[in-house]
């Protein structure tokens, strides 16, 4: 026989002589391995009964031969005696009586035919009864049926857990296809170690169904044992001394003074690295503060004692204390360092200092020094901010101008043509002449600089003296004209006027001889009117004529028009003696008239043309081309309103509303006349007003909020973005300001008084294998945690939890790894996902901590995932944080298992078919993986894949979460609770780990062997961190503060 049957040699005595002849002869595991044994080493203590086996287990760990693998047989088939695999009823055919090569016919030394110890008489058959049909012979009848009766047994059959001696051995239920594996329990405490095993139908003395021991030499330590502070792994779940009873409470010393406080603790059975026993520092964050600290002046409680001293209270609120120097404790504006003001007072409390300029009054105007802009008691008596400012080019009230708003200013007119008389036009009030500003205001044509009074008059129709009259008593060259009284084109010698133009009633020649009578003239034709017409002497004298033909004047500037003449002997009242008048309506439009910029035909040549715009109004504001400085635009015209859009509106010359001339200097759209800084393009009308102190929407003030953007509590916090402004009580209120925990105080402004919150730590409460803990595993756990009394199971088995304080709350969680049957091929490790959250008080969190996938026979189940969804419902829309497990690993592979991932979807198999279920690939969108010869991990909503071995997949989160199941008797691969699949027992083959979505079961593709893929993971969190692996044994999630 083999090793592996060995284990009937000695019982108990053997399994401990065992365990001393590893430690005492030093026989490595891998030598004896090599022998179908499976040793362990580091116990505590050892029964010393062991001590008389211990020789005849060495002398048989030498000479057995190792164990051969051996396939299990296709379905329908059975393994003979000789060892081959043939139907049941045919199995008998096999007749070989050698189980070997050589040529030996005995090799068990029983002097029988062939090598094993069944009934040998199964050789030729005698003829005789067969009346099962079962293809041998009675034995009544010669033959080695011992049931003729049935024909599942004969000497040919597999013999089977069922009471009977099936294979007709003489043995009943000896060897059994499917006997069970049973695991020798050393200490007598439950739990089997890996040890010694035996494969049997029902349970041998001191073996138990379970291999879970992990110091089967020490009936204290097994699975849920309670953990003790002696470095000793008691509960078998691969840490030291964890939650521990015994434990100590260890204090957090944050600012290193060997004092701790209270606000992070840590239960360990040593003291940790930056820990204490003394949670009594009334301020961690100082190391100048702690119990029995000398007090210094600075503003704390240095002991912890509970008070200041007198002198350390800052009793008016400036910041100082009297120990710090204050000189006037009572007065805000006084300590050391205060700048010093211009009110007569020492403010920095040094006598030496004062106010820029003193802070005396030397003239006696009752106006400091510091204030007045001029102290001196020989000139400066008048002289004082809020003095009547007065023209004598002193700055009487020092507002910084001189003779600004003087109360005896003069009123100055502009003078637009420089002929130094101003008019109405613009004026300016101010002590002198402002440039181009004189003292009068009669100037008749304000643009004309030949036009002013006492200007010397000349024929060009423009009222040069300002009399009122236009071209009168001209100085320059003009005609003689005489008067025409009778209108018959000949003057009196006796009436003469000097005038540019002809007068009405006037002409150039004194020949009438009578200028009462119009029919007389020299030249005219004489007509018979009893008057000497034409002037010679004689009256009506022959040739004359009888009529003249006269035309009407209706405007009486000496033009008629064509329509309606009269032929009379003498010119009738309105009319003239000629038509040429091209506007008979108006006297100042006739030919020789000077045009003008009117619209009309001022000349009557036909056209208005006084320059190229014909003088018309192309606007219509009123004003013809000729006077308007943009006939394109009605609001631009001569005498129009000055308005603030950068536009010449009143034809002066410029825009002019304003000193800036009505420009944009910041480039932000709106002009200086109408932008209160047009320095900064941030300041300008119908801005949105910012939170930084300035005028950003031109309203008048800076008006974000009700206190105008300042900073009362001087907390370096406009109130617009301070929670607290109030000077007495929010000087430590202020976005950015480190918060305190439970004070009833928002420190930083964020709308939360943050909760004492040190964290709390999530485990498999010591549960192990497929499904997860119970609510008395979870509550024994806890019982010493933070924890402790706040977790309920739900029906489906996770972990609820309520969040205690709205808050930010940082959620790790770490998928489990998955199990390993081979000590050079680790099972992969979970995943690391980490996430920010704000929570609210009172959401219920849902938790499931991924549990180590189970190595048994040659496979070995995958890890679970560690699963946190927020809400009392179960859907994908309430996902925090997954973290996939890791693949399981078996001994027969070439690769680890894979790592959880760190992104969504699931791992494939290292390889992916062609043989199992293949192809073994990783699921996707929370579903689960394909199964290959191992099972697929189960997702969020998925269930993995069913492997071909004997291996089932894991179940999805929304189902519970259990690791997937194995049908294998000699001890189930199961996978870890969080949807691990299930390892393939027989072939080795490592289960897929679960997550949000499932790896790939193991598969083999012809040449090499695969094992799990990693589960996948899902971060929904802010401030993201996501690792492939990086966590060993179980699973857990921590929750923490995010700040």
């Amino acid at each position: 026989m083999c090793a592996a049957r060995a284990n009937s040699i000695s019982g108990y005595a053997g399994t401990v002589a065992l365990a001393w002849a590893t430690q005492v002869t030093g026989i490595s595991l891998s030598a004896a391995a090599q022998h179908g044994w499976l040793l362990i080493w580091g116990s505590r203590e050892v029964d010393m009964k062991a001590l008389g086996h211990l020789l005849l287990i060495l002398v048989n760990l030498v000479m057995l031969p190792a164990c051969e693998v051996v396939e299990p047989c296709p379905e329908g088939q059975g393994r003979s005696n000789a060892g081959l695999c043939l139907p049941f009823a045919a199995a008998a055919d096999d007749a070989s009586a050698d189980d070997d090569d050589d040529a030996s016919a005995d090799d068990d030394d029983d002097s029988s035919a062939d090598d094993d110890d069944d009934d040998d008489s199964a050789g030729p058959r005698p003829d005789g009864v067969d009346a099962d049909g079962d293809g041998f012979v009675d034995g009544a009848d010669g033959g080695s049926d011992c049931d003729d009766s049935d024909p599942a047994i004969s000497p040919a059959a597999i013999e089977r857990c069922d009471g009977l001696d099936n294979d007709c051995n003489g043995s009943v239920d000896d060897e059994a296809i499917d006997a069970a594996l049973w695991h020798l329990d050393s200490d007598s405490d439950g739990y089997g170690g890996q040890l010694l095993s035996e494969e049997a139908c029902q349970a041998p003395d001191s073996y138990v169904g379970n291999a879970d021991d992990c110091n089967d030499l020490d009936g204290a330590v097994y699975p849920g044992a309670t953990e003790l502070c002696n470095g000793a792994d008691d509960d078998c779940d691969g840490e030291l001394d964890e939650d521990a009873p015994a434990a100590s409470t260890w204090y957090l010393d944050n600012d290193g003074d060997g004092v701790g406080g209270l606000w992070l603790t840590q239960d360990a059975c040593d003291m940790p690295a930056g820990y204490g026993p003394d949670p009594s520092d009334c301020d961690d964050s100082n190391g100048a503060i702690y119990p029995g600290a000398p007090e210094l002046c600075d503003g704390a409680d240095n002991d912890c004692d509970g008070s200041l001293g007198g002198d350390e209270l800052d009793d008016d609120g400036d910041g100082l204390s009297e120990c710090e120097l204050d000189c006037d404790d009572a007065n805000p504006l006084r300590f050391a360092g205060s700048a010093e003001l211009c009110d007569g007072i020492d403010n920095d409390c040094d006598p030496a200092t004062a106010a820029l300029g003193g802070e005396v009054d030397a003239d006696g105007d009752l106006v400091l020094s510091c204030l007045d802009c001029d102290d001196d008691p020989a000139s400066g008596l008048l002289v004082f901010p809020g003095a009547t400012e007065v023209c004598n080019s002193v700055d009487d009230d020092c507002d910084g101008s001189i003779d600004v708003g003087a109360s005896d200013e003069s009123t100055w007119y502009f003078d637009a043509d420089g002929d130094g008389f101003g008019g109405f036009l613009l004026t300016q009030v101010a002590c002198a002449a402002p440039t181009g500003y004189v003292a009068s205001s009669n100037d008749c044509v304000e643009l004309d600089p030949n036009s002013y009074p006492g200007a010397i008059e000349v024929c060009d129709g423009v009222d040069n003296d300002c009399n009122g009259q236009v071209d009168d008593g001209a100085a320059a060259v003009g005609s003689s004209w005489f008067a025409d009284a009778d209108a018959d084109g000949y003057g009196d010698p006796g009436t003469v006027l000097t005038a540019c133009s002809q007068p009405a009633g006037f002409v150039l020649n004194s020949l009438d001889c009578d200028d009462g009578n119009s029919a007389a003239h020299p030249g005219t034709y004489e007509v018979c009117d009893g008057v000497d017409n034409d002037c010679d002497g004689a009256v009506d004298e022959a040739g004359a004529l009888n009529t003249t033909l006269w035309y009407i004047d209706a405007d009486g500037d000496g033009y008629g028009r064509l329509s309606a003449p009269l032929s009379t002997c003498s010119q009738p009242t309105g009319y003239a003696d000629n038509a040429a008048d091209c506007d008979d309506e108006d006297a100042a439009n006739d030919p020789g008239n000077v045009e003008l910029c009117d619209g009309q035909d001022n000349d009557c040549n036909g056209l208005a043309d006084f320059d190229a715009s014909a003088e018309v109004d192309l606007d219509g504001d009123g004003s013809p081309g000729c006077a308007d400085c943009d006939d394109g635009d009605p609001a631009n015209a001569p005498g129009a309103a000055e308005l603030c859009d950068g536009e010449d509106n009143d034809c002066t010359g410029f825009a002019d509303m304003d000193a800036g001339g009505e420009a944009d200097d910041d480039g932000d759209g709106s002009l200086s006349c109408e932008d209160c800084d047009d320095s900064d393009p941030e300041n300008v009308p119908g801005g949105i007003e910012q939170c930084d102190g300035a005028d950003n929407d031109c309203s008048g003030g800076p008006d974000m909020d009700a206190g105008g953007e300042a900073d009362s509590d001087g907390d370096g916090s406009l109130s617009c973005e301070d929670c607290d402004d109030d000077p007495a009580t929010g000087s430590d209120r202020y976005p950015g300001n480190p918060e305190v925990c439970d004070d009833s105080i928002d420190q930083d402004c964020d709308g939360v008084d943050a909760p004492c919150f040190s964290g709390v730590t999530f485990t498999d409460c010591g549960a192990s294998g497929r499904m997860g803990p119970s609510q008395t595993q979870c509550d024994s756990a806890y019982s010493n945690t933070a924890l402790a009394a706040a977790v309920t199971l739900s029906n489906e088995g996770y972990q609820q939890w309520v969040v205690p304080a709205t808050a930010a709350y940082r959620i790790a969680a770490f998928g489990a790894q998955g199990g390993s049957m081979s000590s050079s091929l680790q099972g992969g490790q979970g995943a690391s996902i980490r996430g920010d959250f704000n929570l609210q008080q009172g959401d219920v969190l849902s938790v499931l901590v991924g549990q180590v996938g189970t190595p048994a026979g040659d496979g070995a189940g995958g890890g679970g995932g560690s699963f946190v969804l927020v809400g009392s419902t179960v859907n994908a829309t309430n996902i925090l944080v997954i973290a996939g497990g890791g693949g399981g690993a078996n001994s027969y592979s070439d690769f680890s298992g894979q790592d959880g991932r760190d992104g969504a979807n699931g791992g494939d198999s290292n390889v992916t078919g062609p043989h199992c279920n293949s192809p073994a690939l990783g699921g996707s969108g929370g579903g689960g993986g394909n199964g290959g010869c191992a099972a697929g991990g189960g997702g969020y909503s998925g269930v993995g894949a069913a492997g071909s071995h004997q291996a089932e997949g894991g179940q999805s989160f929304i189902a519970g979460g259990a690791g997937g199941d194995s049908s294998n008797s000699s001890g189930p691969p199961y996978g870890g609770y969080g949807g691990g699949g299930a390892g393939s027992p027989g072939n080795g083959y490592g289960g897929g780990g679960g997550g949000y979505s499932g790896g790939a079961g193991g598969t083999w593709d012809g040449n090499l062997a695969g094992n799990g893929g990693g589960g996948g993971s899902m971060n929904n969190g802010s401030n993201q961190l996501s690792l492939s692996g990086g966590n060993t044994g179980a699973g857990r999630v921590v929750i923490t503060l995010a700040n």
